[in-house]
C-alpha cells in the first residue's frame, strides 16, 4: 500500500486530480469496509475468554512488556525513513521525485523482508531473528547517518528496511505466545506502543531537523535503533533466565 501510495501521490500532485483524491480514497475505504462486513468471523466462546484479572496480569508479563518497548523503539526508528525521509534527502539536494522513489523502495524492502523472515522463522527461533534484525538495523542506520554519499544512503535504506521488517510480526508472535487466550488485549497493547513510538518520534525528528538541520533528523532513527537493540538484549537475558529456571524445575521433578 505504501509503495503504490507514493506513486499515486505523485500523480495526484497534478492540479486536475487534487480535488478527486479525498473522494477516491473515501470510496475505496467504503468498498473495502463493505467487503470486510461480508466476512463471517468466529468469535471465541465465553469459556475460552480469560477473566479481566487474568488478562491484566498477562499484560504485565516481562516478555510482553519488553516486546511492547521493542515495538515502541521499532516505530521510533522507522519514522525518519518513512514520513521524514524526503525532507532528509532534500538536505543533500535530492528532488522529491527521486526521494519518493527511495521511500517506495524502503517500504518495498519491508514487504519483501517480511516474507523472508517468515520463511526463516521455520528454522530459527523468533527471538533469534529479532536479535539479528536489531543488530543489522543499527549497523545500517549508522552507515546511513555517517556516509554522505546519496546513492549509498538509498541502498542502505533498502537494506535497513529488510532488517527492520521482521521485528514487528515476530515481536507480536513472541508476546501473544505468552498468553494466547488474551491475544486481543496483548495485541492492543502492542499496537498502542507502536503508535506511541510514532507519536513521540514525529515531533522529535522535526525538532532535531529544525534546530540542528535537516540532515541531522536521521539521528533520531539512530538513537531509537540503539534503544531497540538494548531492549532486545534484555529480552534475550530474560528468556535465557526463564529457560534455565525451567531446566532446574524439570530436573528437580525428575529427582
Amino acid at each position: 500500500g505504501t509503495v503504490i501510495g507514493e506513486r499515486i501521490r505523485e500523480i495526484l500532485k497534478n492540479p486536475d486530480f487534487q480535488e478527486m483524491s479525498p473522494v477516491a480514497e473515501a470510496l475505496l475505504f467504503f468498498f473495502l469496509l463493505l467487503l470486510f462486513m461480508r466476512e463471517k468471523v468466529t468469535a471465541p466462546s465465553p469459556k475460552q475468554r480469560p477473566s479481566n484479572k487474568e488478562t491484566l496480569l498477562s499484560v504485565f508479563n516481562p516478555t510482553i512488556v519488553l516486546c511492547g518497548l521493542i515495538l515502541l523503539f521499532y516505530m521510533g526508528a522507522q519514522v525518519p525513513f518513512s514520513t521524514w525521509f524526503t525532507t532528509y534527502l532534500s538536505a543533500f539536494g535530492v528532488p522529491v521525485s527521486i526521494s519518493s522513489l527511495a521511500v517506495s523502495g524502503f517500504w518495498l524492502s519491508i514487504a519483501v523482508g517480511t516474507i523472508i523472515f517468515a520463511r526463516m522463522a521455520r528454522r530459527y527461533q523468533d527471538l533469534t531473528l529479532v536479535l539479528w534484525g536489531s543488530v543489522a538495523t543499527l549497523v545500517f542506520v549508522l552507515i546511513i547517518a555517517l556516509w554522505d554519499n546519496v546513492v549509498a544512503k538509498m541502498i542502505f535504506t533498502a537494506l535497513f528496511g529488510l532488517s527492520l521488517s521482521g521485528i514487528f510480526p515476530l515481536s507480536m508472535s513472541l508476546a501473544i505466545h505468552q498468553k494466547p487466550q488474551a491475544s486481543g488485549a496483548i495485541s492492543g497493547l502492542l499496537f498502542a506502543m507502536t503508535s506511541l513510538g510514532a507519536l513521540y518520534s514525529q515531533p522529535l525528528v522535526g525538532f532535531v531537523s529544525e534546530i540542528l538541520g535537516r540532515e541531522r533528523g536521521i539521528y533520531v532513527g539512530l538513537g531509537n535503533s540503539i534503544l531497540l537493540l538494548g531492549t532486545v538484549l534484555v529480552l534475550v537475558l530474560v528468556s535465557r533466565r526463564k529457560s534455565l529456571l525451567r531446566k532446574v524445575e524439570s530436573k528437580s521433578q525428575a529427582l
